[in-house]
Formats: C-alpha cells, sequence, structure tokens
C-alpha cells in the first residue's frame, strides 16, 4: 500500500496542509525534500536532517507487486492519516488524525514533471476518495490522457464482476471518461452525476485483468489556469462473479464496565447457512471476525467509530444505551446489522482478570 499521488496544491492553504501531512511519506518513499515549515521533532528550533531519506528512498529497493490477490480487489482510498475539521472548539481547526487501521489499497506515488501534468490524481479525505484532475490545453486540440491507477494479476477463467463508486462533476467542454482495464480490451464509461456500475466480465481463460488506468478523452480549451476537476473515484471492487450467500447475524451483545469511565461493547456472530468454505468466492476469510472486514459502531444514533475486533470500547457513556452494529465485508458491502438497547453490567472478577488488546 504505497504512499498518495504528489501533486502541485492549489492554494498556499491547501499547500500547508499536504505538505504537513504528505511530505514526510514523500520524502520516505521517493525521496523528495521535506518543506522549510516542517521542524524537527527533538529539536524543535532545528530543520529535520532529511540527506538520508533523500539518498535511500524505499521505492529505490521495493519489489513491485500486484495489489489485491487473485481473486479479489478492493479500495476505498482510505488514507493512513487524514485531515478533518474539529467544528466542537468555538474555532473550527483542521487537524491531523491517523487512519493506520483503516488504510486500504492506495494508488502508486506519482512524481509530476514539468512534463507530466497533463492529467494526475489525488487521494482526499471526508470523503475518502481519489479526485482526478486534467489541465487545460493553448488552442482547441482534441487529446487522449491516462493514469494508471493500480497494477494486478487476476484470471477471468471463473468470471469476473467490477463494482465502481463515483461521482462525476459537469465540465465546461464535454470529456468522455472511462476506466480501462488493462490485459482485457475492456472500458467502463464514467458517466455525469454519481452512481454505482456493476460490470460483469466474461470468463476468458487466456485473458488476465493486469491493471486499471483512468482515460479522459475531449477537446480541451484554455478555460482557467486551474485544473479541471474530471471525476472522484470513490470505491473499485473486482472478485469473481460467482458469490457464495453469506446469511450472517450479529447476537450476544453485551456492555460491560472494566474501569470508573470505561466498558467494553462486544458481540458474536452467527452463521446461519453457509455450507461452502470461506475460499469458494475468491473473497478473503478472517480468523479473528470471519467475512467481516470491520464493523461500524453507532452509539445513541451517532457513529462512535470501527472496530477491527469483536469488541469495543466506550468512554463516558450512561448506563443504558441504544446500540447498532454493522458489519462490512471486505468488498465494502453491508453483509449485517445488529440494534438494541444494552443495560451496562458490572464486570466480574478483579481488574487484573480483564486484558484488552
Amino acid at each position: 500500500m504505497l504512499g498518495t499521488f504528489l501533486v502541485e496544491p492549489q492554494s498556499r492553504d491547501i499547500s500547508k496542509i499536504l505538505q504537513r501531512t504528505g511530505s514526510g511519506i514523500q520524502a520516505m518513499w521517493t525521496g523528495a525534500a521535506l518543506p522549510q515549515i516542517l521542524r524537527c521533532g527533538c529539536l524543535s528550533s532545528s530543520r529535520h536532517h532529511i540527506k538520508g531519506y533523500m539518498e535511500n528512498p524505499i521505492l529505490t529497493s521495493a519489489q513491485d507487486f500486484p495489489a489485491g490477490s487473485d481473486t479479489f480487489f478492493y479500495t476505498d482510498f482510505m488514507q493512513p492519516f487524514e485531515m478533518v475539521t474539529d467544528s466542537s472548539a468555538a474555532v473550527e481547526k483542521i487537524q491531523e488524525r491517523a487512519n493506520l487501521v483503516s488504510q486500504s489499497v492506495l494508488p502508486r506515488a506519482i512524481v509530476h514533471t514539468s512534463t507530466q501534468k497533463e492529467i494526475f490524481g489525488r487521494v482526499e479525505s471526508s470523503p475518502s476518495r481519489l479526485s482526478v484532475y486534467t489541465c487545460a490545453l493553448n488552442g482547441h486540440v482534441r487529446a487522449q490522457r491516462a493514469l494508471s491507477l493500480f497494477k494486478l494479476s487476476m484470471s477471468t477463467s471463473e468470471g469476473l464482476l467490477i463494482c465502481i463508486t463515483y461521482r462525476r462533476p459537469e465540465t465546461p467542454t464535454p470529456l468522455h471518461v472511462w476506466l480501462k482495464l488493462e490485459g482485457l480490451c475492456v472500458q467502463v464509461p464514467i458517466a455525469e452525476q454519481q452512481r454505482t456500475i456493476t460490470t460483469e466480465l466474461q470468463p476468458n481463460e487466456t485473458n488476465t485483468l493486469t491493471g486499471i488506468s483512468l482515460q479522459v478523452e475531449g477537446y480541451f480549451e484554455t478555460i482557467s489556469t486551474s485544473p479541471l476537476l474530471v471525476a472522484e473515484i470513490m470505491s473499485i471492487c473486482v472478485r469473481r462473479s460467482s458469490k457464495a450467500a453469506r446469511n450472517y447475524t450479529i447476537s450476544d451483545a453485551t456492555l460491560v464496565q472494566i474501569d470508573e469511565t470505561g466498558s467494553v461493547l462486544s458481540w458474536k456472530f452467527n452463521n446461519e447457512a453457509w455450507n461452502a468454505s470461506p475460499e469458494d468466492d475468491g473473497l478473503p476469510y478472517s480468523d479473528l471476525t470471519g467475512p467481516f472486514s470491520f464493523f461500524m459502531i453507532e452509539i445513541d444514533g451517532r457513529q462512535v467509530g470501527r472496530a477491527y475486533a469483536m469488541e469495543y470500547v466506550l468512554r463516558g457513556i450512561g448506563d443504558e444505551l441504544d446500540v447498532r452494529i454493522t458489519g462490512i465485508g471486505f468488498d465494502g458491502e453491508v453483509i449485517c446489522v445488529y440494534t438494541g438497547s444494552l443495560r451496562k453490567r458490572q464486570r466480574q472478577g478483579s481488574a487484573e482478570s480483564w486484558q484488552l488488546v
């Protein structure tokens, strides 16, 4: 899961935000220089020493492998760090938040030189998405531009299904935008407005899906100095066409107090009717959470976070709660939902008997 696209920020404010959040990653992976405004954590008055990063970036020795597996690929473009607006304070502030456990597969880092700025992408937050921009040309010229997104290696011998959620803004000039499925000679059009499209790729023993790129074609005019937003991709999922029926339920939800301010919400999942093996449809299967990638936790109608295990620690809550637990599969689909009212129970045994991991 490599870093984000390297882009030229469009304003000073955005530039500072991107420099604070992205330049450290860029230096580590590509050898890009850290900004002047970033100071050393141990010597706050000094600029951080960057010679080691620039001379030995990870990408000079990292091995390149296809993303996903030979039967499954999914991304919702969730970054390891994101900037969020804190509205709780008297004055709204933009703060950095870590999402390391939630990070999705991201496009390979692309360095834009003076001759490589016709089309570029930026991974953004709130909501997580890939924004794709193109720059206007001088004059009235018809051109086709391509942006490589992911390298894959998926056989179509058993059939594949690709599902894409996107948003397509209006543009001053008509543009044709599509995703190209490399190795299959298949184009998936990105039409106007916002929608989710699903395309079935017929079984073919000789063809392999080797990658995904975004293509833009049309007449480009010099409209403004700002790049033109042509598409926002929210998620991409590629999986086998045949999907085993999985009828799961979430049950046995409990709320147990563990200290003066903390309580643990825990639950189990049940498989009501499923006789096939977990690997039959090519989707991942966890020894800990089964077919669930994570669980969305809502308390009293408010979303409080994600759980990547069968429990979630809550702080500063009342004795009785309305709870909603939504189980999300590895392909981004909702598998099942639990709702109920829970009353807090006191823990059994001593404090030493509890160990949260």
